[in-house]
C-alpha cells in the first residue's frame, strides 16, 4: 500500500513540475557552432593582396591565408597602402 501511495504522490509531483527528471548538462563547447573547415597554410611569405570581409585591402602572408581568411579580389603582391607606409 505505502509503495503504491509513493508512486501516486511521484507521479503527481512529475506531472506538477515539482520533480523533474535531470537533463545531462551539455558544456559550452557543445553549444557552440562548429568552426569553420580550418586551413592549414603553408608558412611561406609570398604576399598577395585582397579584400577582407570589411572591403579593406589587406596583405596576407600567402594565397592560402588570404583564402582561409575570406578574402576577395586577391592578386599578388602586397597592397600598395602597405608598400607606402
Amino acid at each position: 500500500m505505502s509503495v503504491r501511495i509513493l508512486l501516486l504522490v511521484s507521479a503527481a509531483l512529475l506531472i506538477s513540475g515539482t520533480l523533474a527528471v535531470a537533463e545531462p548538462r551539455r558544456s559550452m563547447l557543445a553549444q557552440a557552432a562548429p568552426p569553420a573547415t580550418p586551413a592549414v597554410c603553408p608558412m611561406i611569405y609570398k604576399p598577395v593582396c585582397g579584400h577582407d570581409s570589411s572591403g579593406k585591402q589587406t596583405t596576407y602572408s600567402n594565397e592560402c591565408m588570404a583564402k582561409a581568411a575570406g578574402a576577395t579580389g586577391i592578386y599578388p603582391g602586397p597592397c600598395m597602402a602597405d608598400i607606402t607606409r
